[in-house]
């Protein structure tokens, strides 16, 4: 019996793309209440076709054959793409909101910038006709949603359904997932670096190998799900959230009591290891560690390897961090004004709340003979609510950082890159943007 979306080539009927245009041009018409007639495509061969930058809302595609179709840009809004195959299709900008995509496969789909809030991903049955000695019953064929190998970085899957479904080895960066609705979904292998997955529901979800590096976690259900190997490093969760799961060679937060030494004696060695310049103490390396309300007033951590620590409401006013590696850190609520910031690598670092109040994140000289310069980089930085007044942050990479809410009241911002940059509510009543990139920055 044929199996889900992998139903034979036979029960389908091969569109050509004048007949798919045609079907469109009366789509459209029927969406502006012109006349026409909805688009019904149920079992339909559409694969290689071009549908891109097409209004297809409310169409019906039940069981057709979409592989490698173009439909970039297309809006599928509540569409029905019940065990549609969507493998190598481009879905890229495509809107497939509240869209009906039970028992769907995408494997190897691209669906980059694609928004598919509360579409049902969930499992489905498709009821296909049987045939045996002449009689025709009616056979039920429950199929997983697969969506394996797929590329769709920046996407939007809000409140997504997506029980049980298969998304193994998929490129998810920077998708926002809140709310998504994954209980027992089989997410191993796949990249989750930054996404957003606040409230999402993970219930015995599979993650074996799952990269979860600087996602947001909040509020998200984790009971009984299986983390092993996977990599939360910089990822914001709270132990309590992840007490259930399995997390078997798991990267996660590691204890200050886990320090080869005291945190002080280390701070010490690197301290000696910068004022020497390398030539004695030692560069200190505190990747991964909470270190989550410690006082760090004025210590200098110059160039320190701080990837992915926690220094959630610390105390760092006044202290020197430039060209520290602080990359996927969650700073959140920590007190870091007047700090030395320059050349300092922030790249997906979480600060929100933080105070930054005149810290100074300009560009470092690294080379007096040739003029080098290394810039303070916060590509993709969370600083919702931060606090910047008066920061230097004169040629900063800001491209993608989320600013919403911050007070940047009398901030240099002088030549920065905030192009994708989310400024919605920021105060920057007596900033300087003067040579800022701003390019698909929203406020």
């Amino acid at each position: 019996m044929p199996h889900g979306s992998q139903v034979t080539d036979a029960m389908r009927r091969k569109l050509s793309q004048q007949e798919l245009d045609a079907a469109a041009k009366a789509h459209a018409l029927y969406l502006g209440k012109r006349g026409g007639q909805r688009a019904v495509l149920r079992m339909c061969d559409l694969s290689e076709l071009d549908l891109s930058n097409r209004d297809f809302s409310d169409a019906d595609f039940t069981g057709a054959k979409m592989d490698g179709a173009r439909l970039a840009g297309g809006r599928f809004i509540n569409g029905n793409l019940y065990g549609v195959d969507l493998s190598a299709a481009d879905l890229s900008g495509a809107d497939l909101t509240h869209a009906d995509l039970r028992g769907s496969t995408m494997h190897g789909t691209v669906l980059d910038e694609a928004r598919l809030e509360d579409a049902d991903l969930r499992d489905g049955v498709i009821v296909l006709p049987g045939n045996d000695d002449g009689m025709v019953p009616i056979s039920f064929d429950t199929s997983v949603t697969v969506i394996s190998d797929a590329h769709a970085q920046n996407a939007d899957l809000t409140g997504a359904k997506m029980a049980q479904a298969s998304i193994k080895g998929c490129d998810l960066s920077d998708s926002r997932l809140r709310a998504a609705k994954l209980p027992r979904a089989d997410l191993s292998e796949s990249v989750l670096i930054g996404c957003d997955l606040t409230d999402a529901d993970l219930t015995g979800a599979k993650m074996c190998g799952t990269v979860l590096r600087g996602a947001d976690l909040k509020d998200a259900k984790f009971d009984r799900a299986d983390l092993s190997g996977a990599d939360l490093l910089g990822a914001m969760v709270s132990p309590e959230a992840l007490k259930t799961a399995t997390l078997t060679d798991a990267t996660v937060a590691k204890s200050i009591s886990d320090l080869p030494r005291a945190l002080d004696e280390l701070l010490k060695s690197h301290e000696q290891w910068a004022e020497s310049m390398g030539r004695s103490g030692d560069r200190v390396d505190l990747t991964g560690f909470d270190l989550s309300r410690q006082d760090l007033t004025g210590r200098d951590l110059s160039a320190a390897v701080l990837c992915g620590v926690w220094l959630i409401e610390a105390n760092l006013t006044g202290s020197k961090l430039a060209m520290a590696d602080l990359a996927l850190a969650d700073l959140s609520l920590a007190k870091l004004g007047g700090a030395d910031l320059r050349g300092a690598n922030l790249e997906r670092a979480s600060l929100a709340g933080a105070s930054l109040k005149r810290a100074k994140l300009y560009p470092l000289r690294i080379s007096m003979t040739q003029a080098t310069e290394r810039q303070s980089n916060l590509l993709r930085a969370r600083l919702s609510g931060a606090d910047l007044t008066e920061a230097d942050l004169r040629g900063a990479v800001l491209a993608h950082a989320d600013l919403s809410d911050a007070d940047l009241t009398g901030a240099n911002l002088t030549g920065a890159n905030l192009a994708g940059a989310k400024l919605d509510g920021a105060k920057l009543k007596g900033s300087k943007i003067d040579r800022a990139e701003t390019a698909g920055a929203s406020t």
